[in-house]
């Protein structure tokens, strides 16, 4: 998380999709939610998991199975495309983790998670999804292109254009690296 930024001024209902596709730091090769004991810190701390509640290797294994589906869609945010094959895979890995529809006292409709323990953290983490589409700021949730990054972070220029999580880190990184190769290119040509 070094060169990490850390805003918070994202909406409500991206905090914990951003936090939990956030367990992977790959710049510092650490891993949030390595172990199932892992994983239930995390949720106990970020999504109200029970303080009783088991956390198996079948949770993990679901765990990471719905952050990397997350991962990959935010690439694809970022101009990435997905492959058309990919995407019938991307949405049968999440048909396990439902949502229901009831009413609150006012007669007002409410979406709510199915499922217990990290079951119902993931399902509601992809309801959280659900909102942001609907409120039109899901496609503003990106990951950082940059290959020793892949840091989730929120667009908030105007246009939706922004490409790395920090300009002055990931993308100068980028920056330089293209024009170094494109400077041994130039430079064997001449040489040749």
């Amino acid at each position: 998380m070094s060169g990490k930024p850390r805003s918070d001024a994202i909406p409500a209902e991206l905090v914990l999709v951003r936090a939990f596709v956030n367990t992977l730091d790959v710049e510092d090769a650490l891993d949030e939610i390595a172990s199932p004991a892992a994983l239930g810190a995390w949720c106990r701390a970020h999504a109200g998991l029970a303080a009783d509640q088991l956390v198996s290797r079948r949770d993990l294994a679901a765990a990471i199975e719905v952050r990397d589906v997350l991962r990959r869609v935010l690439l694809a945010h970022s101009g990435f495309a997905i492959p058309a094959e990919e995407h019938a895979e991307l949405n049968r890995r999440l048909e396990r983790y439902q949502a229901g529809i009831g009413f609150d006292a006012a007669g007002q409709p409410h979406v709510h998670a199915r499922g217990s323990g990290v079951t119902h953290v993931l399902a509601q983490l992809l309801i959280d999804v659900a909102t942001a589409q609907a409120t039109g700021t899901w496609s503003r949730c990106k990951l950082c292109p940059a290959e020793d990054c892949l840091w989730a972070f929120y667009d908030h220029s105007k246009n939706r254009s922004r490409r790395w999580c920090s300009m002055d880190v990931c993308g100068n990184r980028t920056k330089t690296k293209s024009y170094r190769r494109r400077r041994r290119l130039t430079a064997g040509a001449n040489d040749g």
